[in-house]
């Protein structure tokens, strides 16, 4: 797996209570992104299943100012890993509930009801253990879309 960041355009923004965040647009917003030519917004949007804006902390060491637009690079390797989690523990934690009921003989309908709910469980939980682990290296970047390709292939 290439050691090359995979890089997302993003925004510094600042909250009401004074926390900064790196806020990544809709790939909707870029029209590189609909053309399937563009800096990978796609790739995160999928890994965090929603087409809305998405937030991350600002790591501490950024200390450019709230409005800047940015780069914000992942290896390859933290965003599988950020995937298998978000997406392969629910997964895993409804096959593993199903096998254990239905050794309990527990009915189907109970069975598929519980391991639905520890599905959603797991998923709820992934998805916050996901995006508290990411920290992504942070670059000014131009607003220019087509500058923030990334070389990996």
């Amino acid at each position: 797996m290439t050691s090359e960041p995979l890089w997302q355009a993003a925004r510094i923004v600042e909250d009401d209570d004074g926390r900064r965040w790196l806020e990544f647009a809709s790939p909707a917003d870029c029209a590189r992104c609909r053309a399937g030519r563009g800096c990978g917004a796609a790739q995160w949007a999928r890994l965090f299943g929603d087409p809305r804006a998405q937030r991350l902390p600002l790591p501490a060491a950024c200390t450019l100012p709230p409005g800047s637009t940015v780069r914000a690079g992942m290896s390859a390797r933290a965003v599988l890993r950020a995937a298998a989690l978000a997406y392969l523990a629910p997964l895993l934690a409804f096959v593993m509930s199903l096998v254990a009921l239905d050794a309990l003989a527990v009915g189907e309908a109970q069975a598929l009801a519980l391991a639905s709910a520890a599905a959603l469980i797991t998923l709820l939980a992934a998805r916050r253990g996901v995006r508290s682990q990411l920290a992504p290296c942070v670059e000014a970047a131009p607003l220019d879309c087509s500058a923030l390709e990334s070389e990996a292939g």
